[in-house]
């Protein structure tokens, strides 16, 4: 059997939204995300058989404007959260990395997830 990954990018996503963990808004933040179409082909050796797995994912960067997705102090954030874009559409992601802004003291996260709800 071979594998074959496909992707492309499918949308970008700019704006302000609610971050939420477990339900509950514990930050205002903007967004800029950029959407993925992947697809996983398996082929058989032969040919005659080929199963194809597609999905979609988000990767890119929240910039907290109030409120604290990051509690201070802790190493590694713990996930999963959800984004709120603009349009109502929601985004379940994990934070990849963080940095607090020397100047302007926001958490600036890079963040990636599942897109199954966009």
């Amino acid at each position: 059997m071979t594998l074959r990954r496909e992707r492309e990018v499918i949308d970008t996503l700019k704006g302000t939204g609610q971050v939420r963990r477990k339900g509950e808004v514990i930050a205002e933040a903007s967004y800029s995300l950029s959407i993925e179409k992947g697809a996983t082909i398996a082929k058989s050796f032969k040919g005659d058989r080929q199963t194809r797995l597609a999905h979609k994912s988000v990767s890119g960067e929240v910039t907290v404007l109030s409120g604290n997705i990051v509690p201070g102090g802790v190493k590694t954030p713990c996930g999963p959260f959800t984004l709120v874009i603009e349009d109502g559409r929601e985004v379940d992601f994990y934070i990849d990395e963080y940095t607090v802004d020397s100047e302007s003291c926001r958490q600036k996260c890079r963040i990636s997830g599942a897109g199954g709800r966009l």
